[in-house]
């Protein structure tokens, strides 16, 4: 395995992390029943799933890590990580104050429809998506993807559940409208 992608997969694990905690300094917003543990999921998996992916990449390249599509599966990955880091800072910054890592209704909140907002309702959830997919497979780690990604998606599909369901009340036939206008997820498809 290439010493570059080893690089590029520190590199970008720091780069997300500088970006999520430094740059959104992730405010986490009132406490709300209207969150539903989903932070908590959240944090469970990632908190699993990101030491899980940085030890066994140290500890055991040769066992975890391997070139994919003779490098070409690797730069891809390295794509995917460097778009949805800025995707995520790109969605953090159009929401500006109404970002909070809990499912939260603000006494002043508005829905935001401009920017990413419109044409994907949760772009940071793409963006931080694309990154945990593209992380690993930056340096070839397959095992990550079934032991980290699929949990991380799980986690993140129930989010979005929720907070859709939080919007809708809290919004009525304004958020109905939009998310007949909008894609939940991927653009044109979901």
């Amino acid at each position: 395995m290439s010493p570059f992608f080893h690089l590029w997969f520190w590199i970008s694990l720091a780069a997300c992390g500088v970006m999520e905690l430094l740059v959104a300094r992730l405010p986490l917003g009132p406490k709300s029943p209207r969150d539903r543990h989903s932070l908590l999921w959240l944090g469970i998996v990632q908190a699993v799933g990101i030491p899980f992916v940085a030890i066994t990449t140290a500890s055991a390249p040769e066992v975890f890590c391997r070139p994919l599509l003779d490098g070409a599966g690797n730069a891809l990955g390295g794509i995917a990580a460097a778009v949805g880091i800025l995707l995520r800072w790109r969605a953090k910054r159009t929401l500006g104050g109404f970002f909070t890592a809990r499912v939260a209704i603000l006494p002043d909140h508005r829905l935001i429809q401009h920017g990413l907002y419109r044409h994907v309702r949760h772009p940071g959830y793409l963006g931080i998506l694309l990154f945990f997919l593209g992380w690993p497979l930056l340096v070839g780690h397959l095992l990550a993807l079934l032991l980290f990604w699929v949990p991380t998606l799980a986690a993140y599909l129930y989010r979005i559940k929720v907070e859709e369901e939080a919007l809708r009340e809290t919004f009525g036939a304004l958020y109905r409208d939009y998310e007949r206008r909008t894609a939940r997820l991927l653009p044109f498809l979901w």
